[in-house]
């Protein structure tokens, strides 16, 4: 391994050339004070995607799938060959802005005690994305699904994404995976990605595994990355393509690190959530009937239907 690489970044991508070619040239603007190469791994995207990273970035190590591989193991791809003393996911729906990157790395050098940061991130007009989050738990579900977290969000019921002033570095529980950077030796200590968490969990289930291993994980907030938020996943969750593995990962997760006990109770919080979330959104097209009005009600349903079959593990 050469130890002279400071970090090694992998950028999955899907049918988002232009993201992808914006994200591939912020890099190479204000970053020079480190060392890092760049994987990109492609899963079988059709808008020439792959050949535009060979004609304009040569550097860029480029992995073909030729289908679409969801998430986790694509990146497992890129991690498995990095070099870097640090590895960084990051999206190809991402820009990073100047001395980004460094801020990161210099953060994870004065911090020997964390296994993982995530930076600032940004919507494209400059507003702040909340990022960080608190680990999912029956605890976050029952808020949820009670409203107490809608109708109290700064109280001990709100989500730490809504509560956290993203002002200061802090230690926190899961920076979005959107871009995470992760140190070596964490990655040695608990593995990589869980693969059976395809598209949805992953990240929470990693740095889950990375805090259970005893190192801290940190938000550093002078590190901006604009995100352009759920590209190549907004479209197919509007059609609820990606439903029922969305609550295949969620309750994987939650029999993984709570047991099966933990299922019955998330499924039954989920059929008392949903129940009154699908009268709700009825009552809602009675008055105005939309394309937005109408995906949250076949969401509730759909979510309704899971929940009531709470004596399945799985969905």
């Amino acid at each position: 391994m050469d130890q002279q690489i400071d970090l090694s970044l992998v950028i999955v991508n899907h049918n988002t050339r232009e993201l992808l070619q914006d994200c591939l040239q912020s890099l190479q603007r204000g970053n020079d004070g480190i060392s890092f190469e760049v994987t990109v791994v492609d899963n079988g995207s059709s808008d020439g995607s792959p050949e535009m990273v060979v004609a304009r970035y040569p550097d860029a190590i480029l992995i073909r799938n030729e289908t679409n591989e969801g998430f986790a193991k694509p990146n497992n791809q890129g991690l498995r060959i990095a070099r870097g003393r640090y590895l960084m996911l990051l999206n190809s729906d991402t820009t990073v802005r100047p001395r980004a990157l460094e801020r990161l790395v210099s953060f994870m050098d004065e911090h020997p005690e964390v296994g993982a940061c995530g930076p600032r991130l940004l919507y494209p007009d400059g507003r702040l994305q909340p990022s960080c989050r608190s680990f999912p738990s029956l605890w976050r579900h029952f808020c949820d699904m009670t409203g107490l977290e809608t109708f109290f969000p700064h109280s001990v019921f709100g989500n730490f994404e809504t509560r956290f002033d993203y002002e200061h570095d802090e230690q926190v529980d899961q920076p979005m995976g959107a871009a995470l950077l992760v140190r070596r030796e964490a990655i040695q200590d608990v593995g990589y990605l869980d693969e059976r968490l395809r598209i949805y969990y992953n990240d929470a289930d990693w740095c889950l595994r990375i805090r259970q291993a005893g190192w801290r994980i940190g938000f550093v907030h002078d590190s901006e990355i604009i995100h352009h938020g759920s590209m190549t996943t907004a479209i197919t969750n509007r059609r609820l393509e990606q439903f029922d593995e969305m609550f295949q990962n969620c309750l994987y997760y939650y029999q993984k690190h709570f047991g099966p006990a933990a299922v019955v109770v998330y499924k039954l919080m989920t059929a008392f959530g949903f129940f009154f979330r699908t009268i709700l959104w009825r009552l809602v097209l009675l008055r105005k009937k939309n394309d937005a009005a109408f995906n949250r009600l076949a969401y509730a349903k759909k979510a309704l239907g899971v929940g009531l079959r709470f004596w399945r593990v799985s969905i």
